[in-house]
């Protein structure tokens, strides 16, 4: 996404997903000038959407693969790479070796 591109809030997306109406977007907003969370924080904490439905959102948002951890079993070979101390410390998980390394 280049700099001059504006990129959608996560409001007006999950709205045209059908995720959620405009009265929760209103809610979810008002809810925002009293509160220090973030817009999809507000509306998973309200029961609206899911942590799921922020996840892929945001991802989305981003123009990034959103991944579930869930489904991902790394192989012997990627954990061999990293100390895991190392990844724990960080919340880093090897997934997958790149040929080009």
């Amino acid at each position: 996404m280049t700099e001059t591109t504006k990129r959608k809030p996560i409001g007006v997306i999950l709205r045209e997903k059908g995720v959620i109406n405009a009265d929760h977007v209103q809610f979810a907003l008002m809810e925002q000038k009293i509160s220090t969370e973030r817009f999809g924080e507000i509306l998973e904490r309200l029961g609206f959407i899911t942590q799921y439905d922020v996840a892929t959102t945001i991802a989305w948002q981003e123009n990034l693969p959103y991944l579930d951890i869930e489904d991902v079993v790394p192989g012997e070979k990627e954990l061999q790479l990293f100390n895991k101390k190392i990844c724990l410390n960080n919340l880093f998980l090897p997934i997958k070796i790149d040929g080009n390394c």
